[in-house]
């Protein structure tokens, strides 16, 4: 099968509202015009997908690209196995014909973390994040992040060093949020990491956002923006975008003293 003339567009914008779609037809959404096929990039549908599926003896970790191809035929039953899955592995591709309700009931599943870490090169993960993030990383770097991207198939020589980029980012957010435990009590936000270090604090005493432990090990630094006073909306933003390079999504979880008066520090008598 041929990947080269089916590309998937990377813009967002393409993608129809998500709001009312299924995960299937979100997926079959990012298709491009004239295609049959739309390409499974997101890590937590490929690995609901791949836990489902007869591999032929190969090791589901070892599937390096993914697709989906709508084959609804109007003239048979509606229980017909109408989604085609294209795999492939090592120069060998394979397919499978599935029902829409199958594959949507697979594709809400959440992995667990031992298929993450089968999945996810959390020993490169920091560092690929990190040369992904850089705004002129050298030609070295950017083979480093062609090549990664090129053996999880998520994009092809032909795409933009920026789309390839951001491709191998989503990618790697999406396992490291397996891993990645997000706490409130309402007041206080925790973030740890799947080493089990806590790596993001937002409290009214200040906010800490941390290297990860094998980081912390290797060059005795914890502090990645850690500040001592009360936050501001402004630094709640900031702790996000943070947390969000660390694969944790804290929105939901803004603490409601953002919204009231510091309390004013009363001088001492006389």
């Amino acid at each position: 099968m041929s990947t080269t003339s089916n590309r998937v567009s990377s813009d967002p914008g393409r993608v129809a509202d998500q709001v009312d779609m299924t995960p299937l037809q979100r997926i079959l959404a990012t298709r491009e015009p004239g295609s049959d096929l739309a390409r499974v990039a997101d890590f937590r549908h490929r690995v609901a997908l791949l836990r489902r599926m007869d591999c032929l003896g190969v090791p589901f970790e070892a599937v390096h690209s993914m697709w989906l191809e709508d084959v609804t035929d109007p003239r048979l039953p509606e229980s017909f196995a109408s989604i085609r899955v294209h795999y492939s592995a090592s120069g060998s591709g394979f397919c499978r014909h599935f029902h829409p309700k199958d594959l949507n009931a697979w594709l809400d599943e959440t992995p667990t973390r031992e298929e993450v870490e089968r999945l996810l090169p959390l020993d490169r993960s920091t560092h690929l994040l990190n040369l992904c993030a850089r705004v002129d990383p050298s030609e070295e770097e950017r083979e480093v992040v062609r090549g990664f991207a090129s053996e999880k198939s998520l994009c092809y020589v032909t795409d933009p060093y920026e789309t390839v980029a951001r491709n191998v980012l989503e990618y790697l957010r999406s396992g490291l949020a397996c891993l990645t435990q997000v706490e409130s009590n309402g007041r206080t936000v925790w973030v740890n990491a799947g080493d089990g270090c806590c790596v993001g604090r937002f409290s009214q005493a200040g906010v800490d956002v941390h290297h990860g432990a094998r980081v912390q090990v290797e060059t005795g630094r914890e502090c990645v923006d850690c500040t001592h006073e009360r936050p501001t909306a402004a630094d709640w933003q900031r702790f996000v975008a943070s947390m969000r390079k660390l694969g944790a999504d804290v929105s939901p979880h803004r603490p409601a003293w953002l919204d009231e008066t510091a309390p004013t520090a009363v001088a001492p008598a006389g």
